[in-house]
């Protein structure tokens, strides 16, 4: 009873951690010069970039791997699997929540994720719930003291989500500009004159932070 007391105080802490923290995932690379950029006549090499990711964001990844361990090899110990079925289940719950199909690719493009990586974070958020149940549960005032304490690792520059038409002319811009004034779809009215790839989006520019964009 003690040691599965002190693994159910554990998961309740992963759990935490796993609600909280977006966990940036780093490949370990190899020991050649590979370059993966230049700036001028200088070069920066894949050694430089990996050493660079690991001094900004080493503890916090190294954290969410070990909890992924524990929760892997608990799940393993259980006999505790998740299917395609339940996995799907819980991605249209979160198309739901987002507002749908476009909302849920905003919020994986928003996170940096592809659908493969979503899946498997929900696996693993399948699996949370299996080993604890309803003997844990985490409490409002527990996220926001864990919050508080850890908030430095969630700091993210203020963004803004936009959509915009490209075209060449100005009076094609002012002839649009009138169909909008006219009650006109934003959107389709991209995907028809748009000239540049936003435009199968609907002219949706994604999030973008202040001076990112020209």
């Amino acid at each position: 009873m003690e040691n599965e007391t002190i693994i159910k105080r554990n998961l309740k802490h992963i759990i935490l951690g796993l609600i909280l923290v977006l966990a940036l995932g780093i490949t370990a690379c190899s020991n050649d010069k590979e370059i993966v950029a230049k700036v001028n006549d200088d070069e920066i090499t894949k050694d430089e970039l990996y050493d660079l990711l690991v001094e900004q964001n080493g503890a916090q990844v190294l954290e969410g791997l070990i909890a992924e361990k524990i929760v892997d090899a608990e799940a393993k110990k259980e006999d505790i699997e998740v299917t395609d079925e339940e996995i799907e289940e819980e991605i249209e719950k979160i198309k739901e929540e987002s507002g749908g199909e476009a909302g849920f690719e905003q919020m994986l493009q928003y996170y940096g994720y592809d659908q493969e990586e979503f899946e498997e974070n929900i696996a693993t958020n399948i699996k949370i719930k299996k080993l604890i149940g309803d003997d844990i549960s985490v409490s409002e005032e527990e996220m926001e003291a864990y919050f508080e304490q850890n908030k430095e690792q969630f700091g993210q520059e203020e963004q803004v989500k936009a959509r915009h038409i490209l075209v060449e002319e100005e009076d094609e811009a002012k002839d649009i500009q009138d169909k909008l004034a006219n009650g006109e779809d934003f959107e389709e009215l991209a995907k028809e004159y748009s000239k540049d790839g936003s435009s199968q989006a609907g002219g949706d520019l994604g999030f973008f932070r202040r001076c990112q964009m020209v």
